[in-house]
């Protein structure tokens, strides 16, 4: 049976992914500095130290060419936590601003993800569950090696489709 420390370590792991996955979606090279922001909410900072390590990350990928601009808001419980901005709008090279605009594309992943994450916190799904048990079209699942069509060692957990390795 596995314990709480493991299923909290699981779910840990899997919003970062989440978050990652979220980043990814939006602007593909910022997948660091979302997975720090994550680090740095963990460590209950003040919130000016949170804004002040947010804005830090974000000028970062912005001086690295990782992104033109960048723009993150934390809320929690329907409030306002931080906010921090850096760059410039890519098209005009205008700074960005709070309202500023941005176009998404494809949100089904990090949306389903999110889904996910409350579901296993909720404790009604497990991450290591086989895919198979809720989409019964993945058993027999066969891996393709220089012999042909084989087996595959294991089948595809949940966590590995939320991390796009399956």
């Amino acid at each position: 049976m596995e314990g709480k420390d493991d299923r909290r370590k699981r779910i840990q792991r899997l919003k970062k992914i989440i978050l990652g996955t979220i980043a990814a979606a939006i602007v593909i090279p910022v997948v660091i500095s979302i997975c720090l922001l994550i680090r740095v909410i963990s460590l209950n900072n003040t919130i000016q130290e949170l804004e002040k390590r947010i804005a830090q990350c974000l000028k970062a990928a912005v001086d690295d060419n990782e992104a033109a601009g960048l723009s993150v808001l934390v809320r929690k419980d329907g409030g306002e936590v931080a906010f921090a901005i850096a760059g410039d709008a890519q098209k005009d090279k205008q700074p960005l601003r709070r309202d500023h605009m941005f176009r998404l594309f494809s949100q089904s992943k990090p949306i389903t993800a999110a889904a996910v994450v409350l579901l296993a916190e909720r404790g009604i799904i497990d991450l290591m569950d086989p895919v198979s048990k809720f989409l019964p079209g993945f058993r027999g699942q066969q891996v393709i090696t220089p012999e042909g069509l084989v087996p595959a060692m294991r089948d595809a957990t949940v966590l590995d489709m939320l991390g796009m390795t399956a």
